[in-house]
């Protein structure tokens, strides 16, 4: 939701609220002073003071903008020292009731809002009167003063909060409303005091006679006050008048409008749009907050409050705009609009005057007068572009054609002045032709020469790429046997390598046979131990075996050391084996590298034997056309004799061209200078147009 809708919102709440809090009030102060009695004079006060709301809110003293003032507030403070306090808080609720109702039309919901915070402000203040004692003079002066000021700026809050927040009211207007609604306020005081005194010292009769006094000089003092309004109004008009009448261009002239009409009408936002009555549409071209449109807006169809003020040629006011079903809207924070026709002094609708304010009840009859004067001063002024547009028009493409026509003729006596001096020069070179062409022929004899000599070079050439292709081939046939011995090598050593990967199997399986007798000679070693130990348990009987024993444990320790050197020689054996495979490997790997080198080589060789084969093609080719150079070398020669006789015919021929351009030359110049006497005239047409600063708006 919008913020500005969000604050109307919460505005209407905070209204209801004072309005329960007002009749709360009313009810409060009845049944604390039921009882009391009330005189015949009190209840006539009570009537006249409760009626006297109607033509005190209708004597407005008119602003330039914004609501108008009143001496209301004035009069609903001093209603608190005529009548009984629950009689003044009932006579200023009904007042300003009344008053909404008969003078301004309001609705039911608009009087009760103003009513109850009217009510409610002389509730809170009539606590701090009632408190002051009588007695006490400069105590209750002091505090009738603070009760009057806290009144006036809570009525100022309550009916001016919004608009600080709603309207686009700077500082310096803020004050100048501020101001106006203080001294309006204390004049209406010092008037109603007067009528009090009176009052409490002549009773009713002091009271009427006082009353029609102070009212009247009320009426002369609000006539006065409007008339000077209507007087600073009429200079701001003059003021545009004046504008208008000095300048014709119809976008200084809005400009120069929506400028001034600040200082008449309040608004948030002024639009400008013309009607197109051939299209049938309505082009919007300017916003006051956003100046001329690049890309104007364009409206067809017959809704919108715009379309409804062109078709019924009246001003229309949509005082808000969300109970409007055809309505328009460019700003979603618009709640209220105005718009008016223009239309010319022959009758003809030109476009529309529109203002837009984000607040409803914006704008009222007062402020139809002063759009009607603005839209009349603008439709001359676009009734006067309309008029001279065709003219501005024409001129333009006038002057850009005669732009263009002098732009050809400059271009023409630039060729012109090309053309001769290209003639003179050619006259020039001709007459030193002569001299060249016998030059010509002897270097021609000797380019001939030169042909000869290049014939036999090239057949030279052609010999020499022979004698290279032979020796290419021979290279080939090489490149292609090292290539069979590469792999050659290459198998040997592949099937080399397979052997040695055999022996070295074999060798690792005669390894695991050696370590398998080691065990078996370290057990039988260790069973020649345990032997001994038993035979020598045996004693005697054991001697024999003892010394068997001790023989097999010799053996095996023999055989253990036999089978261990073994062990060190497979494993010399195993190792060079490895080393002799891992050689074998690398010579692999160099093979293949080598035989990659080949094929690039043969690669290669085929390459250069292309070449070869492309340059012999080449040398017959050049040989052939040397022949034929030689052959065009002798025409050529022959044909340069015949141009020496075209170069003296030409010469006078030359002659007879460079007197027709000098004719033609000095026609042109004659032409020039015509155009340039036309250009200088439109130049001053359109400085006396410029004068008039039409827009090219086209209508």
């Amino acid at each position: 939701m919008n913020i500005k809708k969000k604050i109307n919102r919460y505005t209407d709440y905070f209204y209801y609220f004072i309005m329960v809090l007002s009749l709360l009030a009313i009810i409060f102060e009845y049944f604390i002073n039921y009882n009391r009695f009330i005189s015949l004079n009190t209840i006539i006060v009570f009537i006249i003071l409760t009626l006297l709301y109607i033509p005190v809110k209708a004597m407005k003293i008119p602003l330039k903008k914004f609501s108008s003032l009143t001496i209301t507030p004035g009069v609903a403070f001093v209603s608190l020292f005529f009548l009984p306090f629950h009689f003044a808080l009932l006579s200023i609720f009904l007042g300003i009731l009344l008053c909404y109702f008969i003078v301004e039309k309001a609705s039911i919901h608009i009087a009760l809002k103003y009513a109850s915070a009217f009510t409610l402000s002389s509730f809170f203040v009539g606590f701090i009167i009632n408190g002051a004692s009588y007695q006490v003079f400069d105590l209750f002066i002091i505090r009738n003063i603070i009760a009057s000021l806290v009144f006036f700026f809570i009525i100022y809050f309550l009916f001016y909060y919004d608009d600080l927040l709603l309207r686009k009211i700077k500082i310096k207007e803020n004050l100048q409303i501020l101001f106006y609604e203080f001294s309006t306020f204390l004049y209406a005081v010092g008037m109603m005091l007067i009528v009090l005194y009176f009052y409490l010292k002549y009773d009713l009769v002091g009271f009427f006679i006082s009353l029609v006094v102070t009212q009247t000089a009320n009426l002369l003092f609000t006539l006065i006050i409007k008339n000077a309004i209507k007087s600073a109004k009429y200079r701001i008009l003059l003021e545009i008048e004046s504008t208008i009448a000095t300048k014709f261009s119809m976008k200084e002239v809005v400009e120069k409008l929506a400028e001034l009409s600040t200082q008449l009408i309040d608004f948030t936002e002024m639009n400008f749009a013309i009607f197109n009555r051939e299209n049938d549409e309505t082009i919007l071209l300017f916003q006051a907050t956003k100046g001329w449109l690049d890309t104007p807006i364009r409206f067809t169809g017959k809704k919108g409050v715009v379309r409804h003020s062109i078709d019924s040629r009246k001003p229309i006011i949509i005082s808000d705009t969300t109970k409007e079903p055809d309505y328009i809207s460019l700003n979603n924070t618009t709640l209220s609009e105005i718009a008016f026709p223009i239309i010319s002094y022959d009758g003809e609708i030109l476009g529309v005057l529109d203002f837009e304010h984000e607040k409803k009840n914006a704008f009222s009859s007062n402020d139809i007068y002063l759009i009607k004067q603005l839209s009349e001063q603008l439709g001359h002024s676009i009734k006067i572009s309309k008029l001279l547009y065709p003219l501005v028009n024409s001129s333009s493409k006038l002057n850009e054609s005669i732009n263009k026509l002098f732009a050809v003729t400059e271009e023409i006596n630039a060729v012109t002045s090309e053309i001769t001096s290209l003639a003179n020069n050619v006259t020039e070179k001709s007459s030193t032709q002569l001299e060249t062409v016998g030059t010509a022929v002897e270097e021609s004899k000797e380019i001939l020469n030169t042909g000869f000599l290049l014939r036999n070079t090239s057949s030279n050439i052609v010999d020499l790429n022979r004698q290279n292709k032979t020796l290419i081939d021979e290279s080939v046939r090489g490149i292609l046997q090292l290539i069979e011995i590469s792999n050659v090598i290459e198998n040997f050593i592949s099937s080399s390598g397979k052997t040695i990967e055999n022996l070295i199997d074999s060798v690792t399986n005669i390894t695991d046979f050696i370590n398998m007798i080691m065990d078996v000679s370290h057990k039988t070693n260790m069973l020649s131990i345990n032997a001994s130990i038993e035979a020598a348990h045996a004693g005697e009987y054991g001697k024999g075996f003892k010394v068997l024993a001790d023989e097999i444990g010799t053996l095996s320790e023999q055989t253990y050391k036999m089978i261990e050197n073994i062990g060190g020689k497979i494993d010399e054996i195993l190792e060079s084996t490895n080393s002799l495979y891992n050689k074998m490997e690398e010579g692999k790997e160099n093979i293949v590298k080598i035989r990659s080198s080949v094929d690039t080589a043969r690669k290669s060789t085929d390459s250069i034997k292309n070449i070869m084969n492309t340059n012999l093609d080449n040398g017959e080719k050049i040989k052939k056309l040397v022949d034929s150079t030689t052959q065009k070398i002798e025409e050529i020669n022959k044909l340069i004799y015949s141009i020496s006789n075209i170069t003296t015919e030409n010469t006078g021929n030359i002659n007879n061209i460079i007197m027709s351009i000098e004719s033609e030359f000095s026609s042109i110049k004659m032409l020039t200078s015509d155009i340039e006497d036309l250009k200088s005239l439109m130049e001053k047409i359109n400085y006396i147009i410029s004068s008039f600063d039409i827009e090219t708006i086209e209508f």
